[in-house]
């Protein structure tokens, strides 16, 4: 009976859910056609956050060594900016976060954060130091937000995926805002 009572169920919704097969009635001509409402929003597209992810390669950072970009290095849409000294800085929160090591010679590390922010407003950064002595890399995750700006109080969520680049041969530690969020060898 149950069985019977879930397959009458599932035909019903699949049912609903499907598309009419006849064609709409003719148009008479006296009205245009309606097109369908579209959301209004405040958020730039580019600085949404999103699963596909540049492919970057990063110079191999020594321990010790500071990362100064090439002036024809790609810049990503999560790197800090000089005009975030205008903003305010918040949190961010982390569901998740993972290391991948990708199969290639020399090997590339890649960081995995999943998340959200607190408005749709506030813009994630990352800022990755490179390793110290003890080949520990301290990336800082946050945001950044206009506090002049108006904006709807929803959570935004996120995932996205972080090049952190080639490193020296060595076991290094990865730490998130302080937190150990993974190891790996090189």
């Amino acid at each position: 009976m149950r069985t019977l009572f879930t397959l009458v169920l599932c035909t019903f919704l699949l049912a609903a859910c499907s598309q009419p097969t006849s064609s709409p009635p003719p148009s008479t001509g006296s009205q245009p056609p309606v097109s369908p409402p579209v959301p209004e929003t405040d958020i730039p597209l580019d600085l949404l956050p999103t699963k596909e992810t540049p492919v970057v390669t990063l110079p191999t950072l020594e321990p010790g060594t500071t990362k100064q970009p090439p002036s024809d290095e790609l810049v990503l849409p999560f790197d800090p900016k000089p005009e975030d000294a205008m903003l305010e800085r918040s949190t961010i929160h982390l569901d998740y976060v993972g290391l991948l090591i990708l199969e290639s010679y020399p090997v590339q590390i890649n960081l995995e954060l999943q998340g959200y922010l607190p408005t749709p407003c506030h813009n994630m950064r990352v800022s990755i130091l490179p390793p110290d002595q003890e080949n520990r890399i301290n990336i800082e995750v946050y945001s950044v937000v206009d506090p002049a700006m108006m904006c709807i109080q929803v959570i935004k969520e996120f995932e996205t995926f972080v090049p952190l680049g080639s490193f020296s041969t060595g076991h290094y530690t990865v730490y998130i805002n302080g937190e150990l969020a993974g190891e790996f060898d090189s």
